[in-house]
Order: C-alpha cells, then structure tokens, then sequence
C-alpha cells in the first residue's frame, strides 16, 4: 500500500467493514493504511468513528499520538485527541498535547483555560497562571474568566506567588478595589516576603488613596524583613488619608506591636 490510490481502496473497504458493523476489522484496515500513509486523513475520521463503537482505545489514542508527533495536526485530531484523554488518560496527557501544540504554533490559543486546567489538575500551577494571564489578554470576557481561574488556583495552592500579583493587574483592569483588598488579606499565605512587598506596591501604585491597602501593608511587617524607611513612608501616607474606624483601631494595634518590637529612629 505505498500510494494514494490503495489508500483510498483500503479505505473503501474500512468504510465497509464499518457499515456493517464489523469494527474490529475496519479497526485493523485502519491501523494498516496508516502504518504506511501516515497523513491520510480520511482513516483518522473513521478511527474516530470507531472510538464510539467500543472498540480498544489504546491503539486509537497511539495512533493519533504519531501523528502529532510527526507533525500531522489535523482538525479531526485536534478536536478528538483531548476528549480521548478525558475518557482514558490523565492530565499528564492533556498537558502533553497542549505543549506540543504550543511547540508547534508558538502559543497556547485558543486553548489557554482548558491548557490551564490540564496544567492546574497535574499539580503544574506557575504554568496554569501563566496561561490564565494570557488568555485574560483576548478580550474582556476572557479576563473575567482568567480571573475566576486564578481565584481557583490560588484556593488550591497558595505558593504561586506570581498569581497574586497577576490576579491584582486584571483586577484594576476590572476596577475592583474591593476584589484586591480580598487578595491583598490573601497573599501572607505566599509566605514570600517578595510577593507580599510586590503586591501591595502595585495595589498602592493605582490606588494611592485607598486608606485600607496602606493600613493593610503594615500589618505584613510581621511576616517580611523589616524596613523602617519603608514603613515610615506607609505610615506618612496614611497621615495624609481619611480612615474609618475600623483602619483607624488596625493602624493603632498594629503601630502598638510594631513599637513593641522594633526600635524606630525618630
């Protein structure tokens, strides 16, 4: 079978074997045609077809596997490989597809929140981040997306520390104050004082007159390296601000512990 013509009349009696229902030999014709045409398409559309008939996955899934790895991504493979992965493989797996597609066209898209999933469930986060900050970059419905998937994340795993700091840029995209000061509470579980310290100067940056991130970034010097200059700095930003009650009584308690611990030049 070393041309297109007995492809086509290998296939043709496939197509047979299919119709009448004797899969297991159109399975085999399949297999066949491909082990010498390897890009003929119309055998992986019935290969796919065969999926659905309860026959073997494994030498389908293998199939379709070789050709991608000979550089074949054809619709019908792209389309099925992943859901033949969700039946019978891992998340390993569907991170294996998703970088070779992005080995082959440059990027993750259109793929980038199933990619995220795929690297989020293989316990691969920094990689599931990096594709939620990109797909937030299509379009105003794709951030509301990205940013929904990086709250999950960081609910999973709170060590991503670039996910903080990423989820607070598309939240000021957002405008959502509210929604910062929520990851702002969060990013101590980081326990990286780079994070911390990084976080809060992106929040102050577009926020300079929100009272409660200032009161908020003092509260961390229990957790990071202390740097007087720089709390100083908070400390006259906040003498310039309106604070309700509740930041007034934190900037006191904290300014109390802070005191108790730490000598400060005057």
């Amino acid at each position: 079978m070393g041309n297109l013509a007995d492809a086509d009349l290998h296939h043709t009696i496939a197509q047979l074997y299919y119709d009448f229902g004797f899969y297991a030999n159109a399975l085999e014709a399949c297999l066949d045609i491909l082990d010498t045409q390897i890009d003929y398409i119309p055998s992986y559309v019935l290969l796919d077809k065969l999926y659905y008939q309860s026959q073997p996955p494994e030498p389908i899934i293998d199939q379709f596997e070789t050709a991608l790895k000979h550089g074949f991504w054809f619709p019908i493979i792209i389309d099925s490989l992943p859901k033949f992965y969700a039946d019978h493989g891992t998340a390993a797996d569907l991170v294996w597809f998703y970088e070779h597609w992005r080995q082959s066209t440059g990027s993750l898209s259109p793929y980038y929140m199933d990619a995220a999933l795929a690297y989020q469930a293989n316990h691969q986060y920094h990689p599931a981040a990096e594709a939620y900050y990109a797909y937030a970059k299509e379009s105003d419905i794709a951030r509301n997306h990205a940013i929904h998937g990086l709250k999950r994340l960081l609910r999973q795993h709170k060590h991503c520390g670039h996910s903080y700091q990423w989820l607070i840029q598309l939240l000021i995209q957002e405008s959502e104050p509210d929604a910062i000061h929520a990851v702002l509470l969060q990013v101590r579980a980081s326990d990286c004082p780079e994070t911390m310290d990084a976080c809060f100067r992106l929040a102050t940056e577009h926020y300079p007159d929100h009272a409660r991130f200032w009161v908020l970034w003092l509260t961390i010097y229990t957790h990071i390296p202390w740097n007087e200059e720089q709390y100083m700095h908070i400390n006259q930003r906040l003498l310039s601000l309106t604070l309700c009650d509740t930041d007034t009584e934190l900037w006191i308690t904290t300014t109390q512990h802070t005191l108790s611990h730490h000598r400060i030049a005057i």
